[in-house]
């Protein structure tokens, strides 16, 4: 079984201090979604982690404020006028006429920073308008939840090809989260998944953006070679468009070309095998391998077959060949840890144009007998197929 589980961190470098301003949620939603798209052309299983959910937890907490805790309400409504702030109103969608006056905030600031401020007063001044602000808070923190939320990532789950957690090891509830700092919450998640990392027993690669959050003394090593569910991710990250087609139209063809795909494992399951055979004792760095070859050995073959299809009766001929061919026969897998957004996975959706050109393939498959070439020619037709399709749909659009 080709199983994949991805490690994700959308919010990584502008994790907000408080979730309700500070990002662009719906981006964070579409930046998991490009992350599981790969994997879900070749993956039987894959594990999404990724601390949007973790998020999205702090978001609910807080519209539990606003609807069940009046001092909550009225403190958010006191920093709100007393800031002021023309961009914070219009989100909220709350008027300046909704606000106590500037000098009337004054007042109750310097008595609470001296003694008890007269809460009864404020709020039987305010109540109306303190009502209005919370729930204007409420809505907004459910437009925000509902952002965080995919209705694709949640069929696939319902398929039973996606599980989603987040970072945390709990279930936060958001009475709990509502006493929780935001700084103390992502302490706590960043151990909750070092912890996670480390049970798990694989070597874990963490996406690039994030390694900043996460104590570098803690995190698991790195593998030497990419395994083979690295590989195919790589491959299927350069067809372009992938990022344009719907995941609900990436089921669809994926199960179009189910014939095929056991034997596009075969090849990168030996693709792996032969990268770290190359790779023990060698100098060179594998990006600087990887590129040449996707140029030398794969683009012409990608080019070949196009040329093989258009004459019509290239695709009926595979599933004989596929048949005798015993690579294709044992082509399960094994289970691993894939953390997008690494050197060497190659994901388009977090990684340079360049870095995302870097497939794993070996310089020693130059040197292949025909026999072998040929082989690789009838492995590969998932991946032309899967990017002739995917290119049909992203031009429609």
């Amino acid at each position: 079984m080709f199983s994949v589980t991805t490690v994700s961190s959308p919010s990584t470098a502008r994790y907000p201090r408080d979730p309700m301003w500070s990002t662009d949620l719906p981006s964070l939603t579409r930046y998991d979604e490009d992350l599981v798209k790969p994997a879900i052309l070749f993956a039987d299983r894959i594990d999404l982690r990724s601390d949007r959910l973790d998020m999205a937890a702090m978001v609910k907490s807080d519209a539990m404020k606003y609807r069940s805790m009046p001092m909550r309400s009225l403190w958010a409504y006191i920093g709100i006028c007393y800031r002021r702030d023309r961009t914070e109103l219009e989100m909220i969608g709350v008027a300046e006429g909704q606000l106590a006056s500037r000098d009337e905030v004054d007042a109750f600031m310097e008595a609470a920073s001296t003694s008890e401020p007269h809460l009864e007063e404020f709020w039987a001044r305010h109540e109306t308008q303190i009502s209005e602000v919370a729930h204007a808070l409420f809505e907004l923190c459910r437009t925000r939840y509902t952002a965080l939320s995919s209705p694709a990532l949640d069929r696939l789950v319902e398929a039973g090809m996606l599980t989603v957690s987040g970072w945390s090891a709990g279930d936060d509830d958001p009475w709990t989260l509502a006493w929780t700092d935001d700084d103390e919450f992502l302490a706590r998640i960043i151990d909750d998944l070092l912890a996670n990392m480390n049970s798990w027993g694989d070597a874990v690669l963490i996406e690039s953006g994030s390694r900043f959050l996460l104590p570098a003394g803690r995190l698991p090593a790195l593998p030497a070679t990419p395994t083979p569910e690295d590989i195919a991710s790589s491959l299927v990250a350069r067809i372009p468009g992938l990022r344009e087609i719907t995941i609900d139209e990436l089921v669809e063809i994926r199960s179009d070309l189910d014939d095929y795909l056991a034997a596009f494992r075969a090849e990168v399951i030996t693709m792996s095998k032969d990268l770290a055979a190359e790779q023990h004792g060698g100098s060179l760095e594998p990006v600087d391998v990887i590129d040449r070859a996707w140029h030398a050995n794969v683009s012409p073959i990608l080019k070949d077959l196009d040329t093989k299809v258009k004459r019509g009766s290239y695709p009926r001929q595979l599933l004989g060949a596929f048949a005798e061919d015993i690579g294709t026969q044992a082509a399960s897998g094994a289970s691993v840890l894939f953390a997008a957004g690494s050197a060497l996975a190659g994901v388009g959706t977090l990684l340079p144009a360049a870095a995302a050109a870097s497939v794993p393939f070996l310089r020693a498959l130059n040197s292949r007998l025909k026999a072998r070439d040929d082989l690789r020619d009838h492995r590969l037709f998932f991946l032309y197929e899967a990017n002739r399709r995917i290119g049909e749909g992203s031009r429609r659009r």
